[in-house]
C-alpha cells in the first residue's frame, strides 16, 4: 500500500514502533497486526494496527541494522488514505453486455466499473485500452463471475480489465498483503474505499476496525 494523505489533514502520518520477531519479512507499505503484542506477519486473528513504514526482511543486513531487528516502524494514522492496485480479472468470456471471468475475490455486490487494459494477442476487442465499461450488475455462481456492463465492444478470452469499485465499497486484504479484494477467507482485515484512479488503475482505501481507529 502507498500511503497517500491522511483525511484529518494533519501534515504527517502517525508512526508508532512495535515488537516484531527478528526473522518475520515485512515489506514496506504491507499491512501488518499483531499477534500476542508481536508482529509475526500473519493477518487472521491479530490486531490490526497500521501499515508498515519501512521493510524488514528478517534477515542480517550489514547496511541496516534493522533489517532483522526486534521493533518495526509503523503508521497508525487512523485517517490515513492508502492507494492499492485494482483488482485485475482476466476474461473467460463476454458479450457486447457482459464480462465473464473467475469469481476469486468477488462477490455479488461487486458495483463500479471495469477498465480495458490490456488485449489478448488474438483478441477482436474493438475497444481501445483504457476504455470504462460501467457496471449494472453482478451475479456469481460457483466459481464464475458474470457482470453486467454498460453496451460496447465483446470482452474476448484473456482480455484483462481493471475492476474500480464505487465509493463505499467494503473490501478486505488480497494475499499478498498490500492490496484488495472483495472476498478472501485468509483475513480478518477490512477495507473501505474511499476513491479512485480509473486511469492508473488504483484504489483509494481506509483500514476499518484497527487498534486506532
Amino acid at each position: 500500500m502507498k500511503y497517500l494523505f491522511n483525511a484529518s489533514g494533519a501534515n504527517q502520518p502517525a508512526i508508532c514502533e512495535f515488537d516484531i520477531l527478528g526473522e518475520t519479512a515485512v515489506r514496506e507499505g504491507e499491512v501488518v497486526c499483531l499477534t500476542g503484542g508481536v508482529i509475526k506477519g500473519n493477518v487472521k486473528d491479530g490486531v490490526l494496527i497500521g501499515v508498515s513504514a519501512e521493510e524488514h526482511t528478517g534477515t542480517a543486513d550489514i547496511l541496516n541494522a534493522r533489517a532483522d531487528g526486534s521493533r518495526l516502524r509503523v503508521n497508525v494514522s487512523p485517517d490515513a488514505v492508502y492507494a492499492v492496485k485494482a483488482m485485475k480479472l482476466s476474461a473467460t468470456a463476454g458479450t457486447a453486455t457482459t464480462f465473464v471471468c473467475s469469481a476469486a475475490g468477488l462477490t455479488a455486490s461487486a458495483a463500479g466499473k471495469l477498465v480495458l487494459v490490456a488485449k489478448s494477442s488474438t483478441s477482436a476487442n474493438t475497444d481501445r485500452i483504457g476504455t470504462q465499461r460501467k457496471i449494472s450488475s453482478c451475479t456469481v455462481s460457483g466459481t464464475t463471475a458474470t457482470f453486467t456492463i454498460q453496451n460496447g465492444a465483446a470482452p474476448n478470452t484473456g482480455d484483462t480489465y481493471a475492476f474500480i469499485p464505487t465509493i463505499g465499497t467494503a473490501m478486505c486484504l488480497d494475499g499478498d498483503k498490500d492490496g484488495a479484494v472483495m472476498a478472501n477467507a485468509d483475513t480478518d482485515v477490512k477495507l473501505r474505499v474511499v476513491g479512485a484512479d480509473a486511469e492508473k488503475c488504483e484504489v483509494f482505501v481506509k483500514l476499518t476496525g484497527g487498534l486506532f481507529a
